[in-house]
């Protein structure tokens, strides 16, 4: 897969997370600022930016 002749880097996590787990107000708040929303789809799609 390309997207504007770039392919992307990734990697396979085998980790089983928990469930239920949730972030608190002052982690998700500081995840909050990286997602971009689209005005047309708001809750369906979603930009989040990689870490400065």
């Amino acid at each position: 897969m390309t997207w504007k002749e770039i392919s992307p880097v990734t990697k396979l996590v085998e980790t089983a997370y928990q469930k239920g787990v949730r972030l608190g107000k002052k982690a998700f708040n500081a995840l909050a600022k990286r997602i971009d929303r689209n005005t047309a789809l708001p809750k369906n799609h979603v930009t989040i930016q990689p870490q400065a």
